[in-house]
């Protein structure tokens, strides 16, 4: 019944993501206070405070495909080198130095 409430949308999407992001980056920020030998039962104590696996699934389900960039996207548009060319380096004959 849960799941059927959860649904994405391009207007609630990024708020979604930014939501259950933000619960694991407590969490883990929390455990990571505590110390490398609790690390198991710290998870456990923090379920509640971990997205929902509903949330979880809207996330990475199909329908939120259309909203977020796949992995290769993500890439391209962000770390991939890029070329980028002027508009004055395809002008011939080249125009002349500005003098101030």
């Amino acid at each position: 019944a849960a799941s059927s409430q959860l649904q994405i949308e391009e207007t609630n999407s990024a708020e979604m993501m930014f939501r259950a992001y933000h619960k694991f980056l407590i969490v883990c920020s929390k455990i990571q206070d505590e110390g490398k030998d609790v690390v198991s039962t710290s998870y456990k104590k923090a379920q509640e405070q971990l997205p929902t696996v509903d949330e979880v699934a809207v996330l990475v389900g199909k329908a939120a495909a259309e909203y977020f960039f796949s992995y290769d996207e993500f890439y391209k548009v962000f770390v991939a080198p890029f070329n980028l060319t002027l508009h004055s380096e395809l002008l011939w004959p080249m125009s002349t130095a500005l003098s101030y």
